[in-house]
């Protein structure tokens, strides 16, 4: 998880949630993106690691795409398994106990729709705001070629590079997919190989394999949540709902994204 000066009451809400159902901070793993943040948060007991934006990469950027490939990168290859959860991915009760039901799954992700050329071939795509990677030597080498190429793109987005290249090389389903109100889990396979400039640049072992993906139902692992009843809602595992787009409109309501984020989740009785 990562968060800013602007997204700590963000992070907080999301916290006091966390805090419902886990007593143990310690297994949480945070970006900081600027040094009042990291001070907000050692005031509190909390750690984080902490970058300013500034060139990491040798490539004259760094944005926060690359970092959270690199991260979790670094974390595959150190042994751990990542849950990847967005500070306004609310957790109502333990995602663990359903997510190990996919023992034999890589990848276990919330569904979403973006990007769009993909959903609208595979019905749903898998969403980064919540998704769980498994520690083993496919994903830690398919995260090595998510570093290398979100270090070297001029459109990083880390969501549609990695649903573009599963699609490109072949995850399938069997079937198309529902989004909207689907309660039953779907999980897709496909054939993954190690990339040229990825065994050149991480000096590994070419390693081919079965990868497997899951994408969780979306009425317990919620991303859309205009419309419906607040009590599904809070009946989720996981609210994690999408906010409107930036608009001016909603800029000139609102005086920053943190704030729009905030009214949008008390919206939702999620704050």
């Amino acid at each position: 998880m990562s968060t800013n000066t602007l997204y700590f009451n963000i992070f907080m809400n999301w916290l006091a949630f966390f805090n419902q159902i886990c007593d143990d901070k310690s297994v949480i793993y945070l970006l900081c993106l600027d040094a009042k943040v990291e001070r907000n948060l050692r005031d509190i007991g909390l750690n984080c690691s902490f970058t300013e934006i500034h060139d990491v990469s040798g490539y004259g950027k760094v944005h926060l795409w690359y970092l959270r490939a690199y991260l979790t990168r670094d974390l595959l290859s150190s042994g751990y398994d990542v849950l990847m959860t967005d500070s306004d991915s609310i957790w109502l009760s333990n995602p663990f106990p359903y997510l190990q039901r996919f023992r034999e799954s890589h990848i276990i992700s919330q569904r979403g729709v973006f990007p769009p050329d993909v959903s609208s071939k595979l019905g749903a795509t898998l969403c980064m705001g919540f998704v769980y990677i498994k520690s083993d030597n496919l994903t830690i080498r398919f995260w090595n070629e998510m570093e290398l190429l979100l270090m070297t793109s001029k459109n990083a987005d880390d969501q549609g590079q990695i649903n573009r290249y599963f699609f490109l090389n072949g995850l399938r389903y069997g079937k198309v997919l529902g989004f909207l109100h689907t309660v039953e889990s779907d999980t897709g396979k496909f054939i993954y190989t190690q990339g040229q400039r990825s065994i050149e640049l991480f000096k590994l072992p070419a390693i081919n394999g079965t990868m497997i993906v899951t994408l969780l139902p979306h009425e317990f692992f919620r991303r859309i949540c205009e419309g419906v009843n607040i009590k599904l809602i809070l009946n989720s595992t996981v609210a994690h709902c999408k906010v409107p787009r930036f608009t001016v409109d909603t800029q000139q309501k609102y005086p920053d994204r943190g704030t729009a984020k905030m009214k949008e989740l008390d919206s939702f009785s999620l704050w």
